[in-house]
């Protein structure tokens, strides 16, 4: 893992402490910048990577046409660079090739102090506000000054991605709990559970129906008429009125009902 930070005096500290990960401690050192070297042609500087290489593989040691790893000459005085064009000294894949050297030292050129363990501290008021902070967080800690103090990155807790959608239904619960007031509703709030719930998908569950019963024209009329039913019953006239949105919804009518616009006292001919 590679950390960035703003001063040099606090990578310095890194690299002499380590840094802490909860329990763990991983050692640091300072990036170092290399040549680019294609691990297939063995090529310094080169342009390309292994994976997209144009030319053919090349040993490591006897700079053959052939992988490293089923090289059986282990003859150093046999050894071809093609880099340098130097035989029996080392192999393409050496550190110590005049070539990697001097690709090496035009980096360094670029990048100052470059492969030295520790970077450089330049600005000395950095270095005495870093005292500063040095001695506020001792301070706090309850240690003495100057104390060698561990830096440590605790790890928090996975973000709620939901967040934005539980805070929407927590205001819509609200708004409609302020609309309808005290009115003696049996509303139930939603726990955490259901929230998560609500995240998921749908579970696919069978949404029950409900019927609607309208009055016929012949209720109707007896309303009309001021409640003068007679031997009118509600009972009756409602399991009638089932029976007929039965018979609507399922394309059969049953024999002895009374239909609204003509009414029949035997079986309906078919």
């Amino acid at each position: 893992m590679q950390v960035t930070l703003r001063r040099a005096r606090q990578a310095n500290r890194i690299i002499k402490l380590g840094l802490k990960f909860n329990d763990k401690v991983g050692e640091g050192r300072r990036v170092e910048v290399i040549p680019c070297v294609c691990y297939n042609c063995q090529e310094v500087d080169a342009r390309h990577i292994a994976t997209n290489c144009p030319n053919e593989t090349t040993c490591l040691g006897c700079g053959g046409n052939h992988n490293h790893r089923t090289c059986g000459n282990y003859d150093r005085h046999t050894y071809y660079c093609k880099n340098c064009d130097m035989r029996g000294d080392h192999g393409p894949g050496s550190k110590d090739c005049p070539k990697y050297q001097e690709a090496r030292m035009r980096i360094e050129a670029k990048v100052p102090g470059n492969g030295n363990e520790y970077y450089e501290d330049t600005d000395e008021g950095e270095e005495a506000e870093e005292v500063e902070e040095d001695e506020w967080e001792t301070e706090r800690s309850g240690g003495e000054t100057g104390e060698r103090t561990q830096m440590g990155i605790t790890a928090t807790a996975p973000i709620d991605k939901q967040w934005r959608k539980k805070e929407k239904r927590r205001k819509q619960r609200e708004s409609k709990k302020a609309r309808d007031g005290t009115d003696g509703g049996s509303s139930t709030e939603e726990t955490d559970d259901d929230e998560m719930e609500d995240s998921e998908e749908p579970r696919s569950e069978k949404q029950k129906t409900f019927t609607q019963l309208t009055l016929s024209n012949e209720t109707r009329l007896r309303d009309a008429n001021g409640g003068n039913l007679g031997n009118f019953s509600w009972a009756t006239d409602v399991e009638r009125q089932q029976e007929e949105s039965d018979a609507a919804r399922h394309g059969w009518r049953k024999a002895g009902t009374v239909n609204d616009n003509n009414s029949t006292n035997g079986s309906e001919k078919q």
